[in-house]
């Protein structure tokens, strides 16, 4: 590739690299606990099973807010949605780095997740700043610079571990407040350096009904011919990613007798090998397929 080819490739607006480096930021605040949160449950006493709702206490929360939030979005604006969303995973990580109880652990959880479509806002907001020749090639780097979060969380989580403790938090929940200073980082650059993207004239009041949430339209598509089946794959992903990400760990710390800190290297490498395959081999297959 030579140098016009490779400033063409990185000729995006500058909004772009900002809402693209929250979206990084975004994924490392959330790949930073994905190591930690059997052995967190544990410190807790809770069993394996309570420690798996830690998760479903997530995504669950997620899956019902994240339509509203998109849906806010395209009402009242990215921008303020995008700061609350950002916030609310600020407000979670410290909550669950503090916490005393593993209760409030829960709490922590379901906020995170009922903030946690901020995600899908930043994608809007790079639908909104490009061009159409513009928008392949940019979803295309934001997905890139995104998975890259999945090597730098894990990585984080084992430094963090090495930080020096304070009083009521211990060393795995270092990484949890790490993680909501990440996420503050994340906030203070959209607030001053990430404009509103929404135009001003399709701006709307306030205001939510059933239809927000979705939930027929999720299950007309399911049972649609063509996207039935893409959600049925994506559902197997993701469900495969979730036991993974959660049986790893305790066959780590339990049958192999590993530590949280070699469980958060190893989790360092897998993201590696994630984005090696996904920005060098599966990439290429898909464009190729195309």
């Amino acid at each position: 590739m030579n140098l016009k080819n490779l400033k063409e490739q990185f000729d995006l607006p500058f909004q772009f690299w900002i809402v693209t480096l929250v979206a990084f930021i975004n994924s490392v605040s959330f790949t930073i606990v994905i190591p930690l949160l059997y052995p967190y449950a544990k410190q807790f006493g809770l069993s394996d099973f309570q420690a798996s709702l830690l998760t479903t206490a997530y995504a669950l929360p997620q899956f019902i807010a994240t339509p509203i939030l998109g849906r806010l979005s395209d009402r009242l604006g990215r921008k303020p949605l995008l700061v609350v969303s950002l916030l609310g995973t600020v407000l979670a990580s410290a909550i669950a780095a503090v916490t005393p109880v593993a209760w409030i652990l829960y709490v922590a959880r379901m906020v995170d997740g009922l903030t946690g479509g901020n995600t899908s806002i930043a994608m809007a907001v790079v639908s909104d700043i490009t061009s159409v020749e513009q928008r392949a090639k940019a979803f295309g780097v934001f997905g890139a610079v995104f998975r890259l979060g999945f090597v730098a969380g894990p990585a984080l989580s084992f430094v963090a571990q090495q930080l020096p403790t304070f009083a009521g938090v211990s060393s795995l929940g270092m990484s949890f407040l790490v993680g909501a200073v990440i996420a503050l980082f994340a906030t203070v650059l959209t607030i001053f350096f990430l404009p509103e993207t929404l135009p001003t004239s399709q701006t709307q009041q306030f205001h939510l009904s059933w239809s927000d949430f979705g939930f027929m339209k999720i299950l007309k598509s399911a049972v649609h011919p063509k996207l039935g089946k893409l959600f049925i794959l994506t559902f197997l992903s993701g469900s495969t990613f979730t036991i993974f990400t959660f049986a790893f760990q305790p066959f780590m710390l339990e049958v192999l007798n590993q530590d949280a800190k070699t469980l958060a290297i190893v989790f360092a490498i897998v993201g590696i090998v994630g984005f090696i395959s996904q920005v060098f081999a599966l990439d290429p297959l898909r464009k190729n397929s195309i």
